[in-house]
C-alpha cells in the first residue's frame, strides 16, 4: 500500500466565455491523464457557478474518458440542466465518482439558444487521484466484438490475460446509447487456461444504463473474456455499445 496516494486537481478545465449570446458553440477541456501510466484511480468532477440563474438549461456538459490515451473516448456522464435560478453562488453539480479513469476530458456544448449573462461565472473542477494500492495496470479496449444488431444470440469477446502476472482486480466499463438496447445483459468469465470457463460475475442487465463501471476482485483466473447476451428485441443499429476493461496486478 502506498504511504499516501497522489492526488490531482485540476481547476477551469474549460474556458467559459464571461458571456455568450444565443449560438452554437463547442468547448473542449484538455486532456487529463496524471496517472495514466502508474495506477489510475478515482474521477470526480464538479461544476461551479457564482450564480447560476444566468445560465441556461441549454448548457450540456459531456463527461467523458479515454482506456486507449485518448485515440477514442467514451461518455461517463452527460449534464443537460445546470440551471436552477436560486441565483446564489453554489456548487451546481458533482457527477459520481469513476472507480478508474486512465484519462478524461470535459466538453461543453451550447445549443443554438444556449446563452449565459455576465457574472454567470461557471467553472468545472476535475479531480483524478491514484489507486491505493502500488498496482500495475493492464487496459484492454473494445474487450468484445458487436455486430450492429443483435436479437436473440450471444457474443463472446477474444480471451485476454496479463501474461502470467497475478491479478488482484479487474474494473469493466460499457458504455452504450441506452436506447438502442432492450433485455441486453453482460458477465465477465475467467479460467486459467483459456479453455475451460467459470462466471467471475452474475449476468447484469444493462439495458438503462449508458455506462457502468463494474469492479470485481473474487474468482479471477489468469484469462479473461466478456460475455454479451441478447434478448428478443437486443442491440438496434446505433447502439454503440463498447467494453473496455483495466486489469490491476503488482
Amino acid at each position: 500500500m502506498r504511504v499516501k496516494a497522489r492526488k490531482q486537481i485540476f481547476n477551469n478545465v474549460i474556458d467559459f466565455p464571461v458571456k455568450d449570446a444565443a449560438g452554437e458553440i463547442v468547448l473542449t477541456s484538455k486532456e487529463m491523464a496524471p496517472f495514466e501510466g502508474t495506477s489510475p484511480g478515482s474521477l470526480n468532477y464538479h461544476v461551479f457557478a457564482a450564480d447560476d440563474s444566468k445560465i441556461t438549461d441549454n448548457v450540456t456538459l459531456s463527461f467523458q474518458v479515454s482506456y486507449d490515451g485518448g485515440e477514442t473516448w467514451v461518455e461517463a456522464e452527460e449534464v443537460t440542466d445546470l440551471a436552477n435560478g436560486s441565483g446564489d453562488p453554489v456548487s451546481v453539480y458533482k457527477a459520481d465518482s469513476l472507480v478508474s479513469a486512465p484519462r478524461a476530458r470535459v466538453v461543453a456544448t451550447f445549443d443554438t439558444t444556449s446563452r449565459l449573462t455576465a457574472n454567470a461565472g461557471v467553472g468545472v473542477s476535475v479531480e483524478m487521484e491514484e489507486a491505493e494500492e502500488l498496482y500495475r495496470a493492464y487496459v484492454v479496449t473494445n474487450a468484445v466484438t458487436l455486430p450492429g444488431t443483435l436479437v436473440s444470440d450471444s457474443v463472446v469477446g477474444a480471451s485476454f490475460s496479463t501474461q502470467g502476472n497475478v491479478v488482484d482486480k479487474l474494473i469493466v466499463s460499457h458504455n452504450a446509447d441506452a436506447t438502442k438496447m432492450t433485455n441486453i445483459t453482460w458477465k465477465l468469465q475467467s479460467s486459467f487456461d483459456g479453455e475451460n470457463w467459470w462466471d467471475a460475475t452474475d449476468a447484469a442487465n444493462i439495458s438503462t444504463l449508458n455506462f457502468k463501471e463494474t469492479s470485481v476482485e473474487d474468482k479471477l483466473g489468469d484469462y479473461f473474456r466478456v460475455v454479451v447476451t441478447a434478448g428478443a428485441t437486443g442491440l438496434a443499429t446505433g447502439h454503440g455499445l463498447t467494453f473496455n476493461a483495466i486489469a490491476f496486478y503488482n
